[in-house]
């Protein structure tokens, strides 16, 4: 299995100007950088295929956006099943790709991981996370998913039509029925009303492939950083993970 470490998010001003960086996978961590870490994580999962950073440690050149550098990822590998990975995780483990890998559905073209709200606060306290309320609990979004090469390169216009209206709710209405919208927004109140089941069946419905949710129990599959607020507040951690 070829995984695809997308490497190419770039530094803020703040991060280019504090540590003389392009890329946040650039930042320091332990004895190398974030990128060092994650392909260290990744790479007894098989052929690494890395989309940015770097040049030195790149494979490929990043795409115009992320999902142009998804798609060259993908267009770079050769087997059936690729785990695509960011390489902003600075906690990540082998363990649990290779957990997450196995829970996977064969038949999904794509599995995405969720991970408990919960396990990510109780783990890195002082980080703040975005999450969706459902019938299963709060869930924030994994940063790893493992999918079929040729289902996904074959559906990444409506991948990236999907992904350019995704802070739009009137924009996904159109495209996925103004009642799931609505629902969905209720369900942020009352959280019975949202299921995984659903909300896959509606995605699943919406990229016109079967997509399925992993729930994970692995905080650091859920923790990437986006700024120098979240970077520094970890820093004190690099020595215990």
């Amino acid at each position: 299995m070829d995984v695809v470490i997308l490497a190419g998010g770039k530094a803020s001003d703040e991060m280019a100007a504090a540590y003389g960086i392009q890329y946040r996978c650039q930042l320091p961590w332990q004895d190398g950088t974030m990128l060092d870490h994650v392909r260290a994580a990744a790479e007894p999962l098989g052929r690494l295929v890395v989309v940015g950073g770097p040049t030195e440690q790149r494979t490929v050149e990043e795409g115009a956006d992320f999902v142009g550098s998804i798609t060259a990822g993908l267009q770079a590998t050769t087997s059936q099943q690729v785990l695509l990975v960011t390489a902003d995780l600075p906690f990540l483990r082998e363990e649990s790709l290779l957990a997450f890998a196995a829970q996977c559905d064969p038949d999904a073209a794509l599995n995405f991981a969720v991970v408990p709200l919960d396990t990510c606060t109780k783990e890195f306290p002082m980080l703040r996370r975005t999450a969706v309320r459902t019938k299963e609990g709060k869930l924030t979004g994994g940063n790893v998913c493992l999918c079929q090469r040729e289902m996904l390169l074959a559906n990444m216009p409506l991948v990236a039509k999907t992904y350019a209206k995704r802070k739009s709710p009137f924009a996904l209405a159109a495209m996925v029925g103004p009642l799931f919208i609505l629902r969905f927004l209720t369900g942020q109140a009352l959280a019975s009303l949202v299921s995984l089941a659903y909300l896959e069946k509606k995605v699943s419905r919406l990229l016109k492939f079967k997509a399925k949710a992993v729930v994970c129990p692995f905080a650091d599959i859920g923790t990437d950083i986006d700024n120098l607020t979240q970077y520094e507040a970890v820093l004190p951690l690099q020595k215990i993970h």
